[in-house]
């Protein structure tokens, strides 16, 4: 399942402005939607991107905030080795299940974006199951070749407008619907970069740590590093509910 969340704010205001029956409520909805889309704008940041100077703090599945080392998501068609992300694990018990709303990530230094695709992945499997990959190159359909993890998800995002001290670093991607995975297990995500213009940035600068399960796709090959990405999974949990088929209506003699 992939989503272009970018083209989702713009086309339904135009469906709106070129329908003429708005309504009252249709009408609400409108100015809401070119509020938000002018405030993101504004912001730096377009439909499903925020940026903040704080760290997130509620609604975290899984995170680590620590590490000053610089690093590099590259462009697909610049690099080889061109995707960069994260492993985790959601250990709560089996008993539970979890929604993943969105991913952040911690942006080092000064970039000015112009339209700009950065594009997440998200996927349950293991290191073990991810270093199998055969790696990936430009004319690749897929990111996952020789790996034996299992897709879930994928989102198309823009950057637009300047990520630097002044703005906050830390870069949220909120998915266009929640994605929902049962029980405890291995996970991870990935993020690939995909400039409008070679003017442009030719890659995302963010920050890592040393403490492992950073991942990575080169041409041949999928890595997985002892360096940790500075991210945070945010998300919910929520108790599975148990169902007793067919007992309400039974009758015992």
């Amino acid at each position: 399942m992939k989503k272009e969340r970018w083209l989702n704010d713009e086309g339904m205001l135009m469906k709106m402005i070129e329908s003429g029956k708005f309504g009252a409520a249709g009408f609400r909805s409108a100015c809401a939607l070119a509020a938000a889309m002018v405030l993101n704008a504004a912001n730096g940041a377009f439909a499903g991107v925020g940026v903040s100077a704080a760290a997130p703090a509620e609604n975290l599945l899984s995170f680590s905030d620590a590490g000053t080392i610089a690093s590099r998501i590259i462009d697909i068609d610049v690099n080889e080795n061109h995707a960069r992300g994260q492993l985790f694990s959601l250990t709560n018990s089996a008993a539970v299940q979890y929604e993943i709303t969105a991913i952040t990530f911690k942006h080092s230094g000064s970039q000015t974006f112009d339209g700009d695709a950065l594009t997440l992945y998200l996927f349950q499997g293991s290191e073990a199951q991810w270093i199998t990959g055969t790696g990936h190159v430009a004319t690749n359909e897929s990111f996952y070749n020789g790996t034996t993890v299992t897709p879930l998800y994928s989102e198309s995002f823009v950057l637009d407008g300047t990520i630097d001290s002044d703005s906050g670093q830390y870069v949220t991607l909120e998915l266009a619907e929640p994605v929902a995975v049962s029980g405890a297990g291995e996970y991870g995500f990935f993020l690939t970069y995909d400039r409008s213009s070679e003017s442009n940035p030719d890659d995302v600068d963010y920050l890592e740590a040393a403490d492992g399960g950073r991942i990575s796709i080169g041409a041949d090959a999928h890595y997985v590093s002892v360096r940790t990405m500075r991210y945070f999974v945010h998300g919910m949990v929520t108790p599975k509910t148990l169902i007793l088929l067919g007992m309400s209506n039974t009758k015992f003699n």
